[in-house]
């Protein structure tokens, strides 16, 4: 069997490939919506296919398409690379400095939408399958890359179908989400809901005949804020892994001038947006109608079905007359722990490679595939360096961190494959 210096410095000496590889995922224009992911996927399938990499292709809906390539060896342990080929849209090309699809290298960054999220990180997963398959898979087990289509409006067709048709199958996870210099392993959930008001139209001029449903329900917002209130008795795993994730949010804090306190409250609380509001017809009817659509935040510990029922009491007694309320999706939360090998095996890679001597846990507030692993039973950890960070103008990722994050990806399926022959 191969050394581990040996097969990071074949990962290494793929620099070019790496960065070349995240340019040309990068340059195609993956935004979701439209979510069309026939030219990406065909890409990545040829990519496998050249190297002689088994892939399946599923496409349980026209365009969204997810694939699962194996590299197999010998050995009883499968670790599984998952990671989404949509991006959120470019948006205002204003607040660019450059071509959101250029994937220009300037300054060491290669700057592109989807260059930290998550192209760059799905090149490295790419480049280590081929450079094990070329190898002859020296590592004890099985590594697989599974490519999924809409993971940025909830994985519903890609990571979510998988599991339920039992398309992924391994013992665990890396997500390639950003998780800095550190290791992810709680997000909170996200559950969507519609308040909508009915009211009664009338002429502007005479507003008294009418009942301004824009009126009524704008004055009702600000009672939501009593969800916050809410202290939920988390797990005991939960509270210490937002504990442990302090170092995070004190950065960020120190970086936007907020205390780090709101920022610790927020993880252990359900936290209310209004995220849009609409209503009425035109300036000088009387608004009959009036929607708000919510996004509430809520911690690993809780069930949507628990926020749900404790917005529903509040409406009840509030007694608001005309008002309904529908739910509009429901991604729920995720939370592994830390005490998990595959997150164990993560945090020893992380301190090998001098990526970071006091690697800590993320916990972010922002969901992603993980909870669907969740749901399988199937452990999970998130790591690849953040970049820019996604969903912001000017995104980029370092060309270093490339290379890094694939050595990063080689030096876990390293230990965990060998640690499941008791190497």
């Amino acid at each position: 069997m191969i050394e581990k210096q040996e097969l990071l410095a074949a990962v290494k000496a793929r620099r070019d490939e790496l960065v070349k590889l995240t340019q040309t995922l990068v340059r195609m224009k993956t935004e979701n919506p439209p979510c069309d992911m026939r030219e990406i996927a065909d890409f990545a399938e040829g990519y496998f296919h050249d190297a002689g990499i088994p892939v399946q292709r599923y496409e349980p809906v026209p365009g969204l398409i997810s694939l699962v390539a194996t590299v197999e060896g010998q050995g009883p342990r499968t670790l599984a690379f998952n990671g989404h080929l949509d991006v959120v849209p470019a948006g205002n090309r204003s607040t660019w400095r450059v071509d959101p699809y250029a994937a220009e290298i300037i300054d060491g960054k290669l700057w592109g939408r989807g260059s930290a999220d998550m192209k760059s990180k799905i090149a490295a997963a790419m480049v280590l399958a081929r450079v094990l398959k070329e190898l002859g898979m020296p590592l004890p087990g099985v590594w697989k890359v599974v490519l999924v289509p809409d993971e940025e409006t909830g994985g519903e067709h890609g990571t979510k179908w998988l599991v339920e048709q039992n398309l992924i199958r391994a013992d665990a996870v890396i997500v390639g989400e950003g998780a800095g210099r550190h290791y992810g392993v709680a997000n909170k959930g996200s559950l969507g809901v519609d308040l909508k008001l009915t009211g009664r139209s009338a002429h502007a001029a005479r507003p008294f005949e009418g009942d301004n449903a824009v009126e009524r329900l704008a004055a009702l917002l600000p009672r939501l804020r009593d969800l916050e209130a809410w202290e939920p008795n988390l797990p005991a795993e939960v509270k210490q892994i937002i504990e442990l994730s302090r170092p995070f949010h004190e950065e960020n804090a120190r970086k936007r001038n907020v205390p780090v306190e709101l920022y610790l409250w927020s993880l252990s609380h359900t936290t209310v947006n209004i995220g849009m509001f609409r209503g009425g017809t035109k300036r000088n009817v009387v608004a009959d109608t009036a929607v708000a659509e919510l996004d509430l935040r809520y911690p690993p510990g809780l069930t949507g079905e628990q926020v749900r029922s404790r917005l529903e009491k509040l409406l009840q007694d509030l007694a608001i007359p005309g008002l309904t309320m529908e739910v509009a999706f429901d991604f729920e939360p995720f939370y592994q722990d830390v005490k998990a090998e595959i997150v164990q095996v993560s945090i020893k890679a992380l301190r090998d490679l001098d990526i970071c001597a006091d690697p800590y846990p993320v916990f972010k507030g922002s969901f992603n595939d993980c909870r669907h692993l969740q749901r399988a039973g199937i452990p999970s950890v998130v790591l690849g360096h953040d970049g820019s960070g996604g969903h912001v103008p000017n995104e980029h990722f370092g060309v270093e961190e490339i290379v890094q994050t694939a050595c990063l990806y080689a030096a876990v399926a390293f230990e965990f494959l060998r640690k499941g022959v008791g190497g």
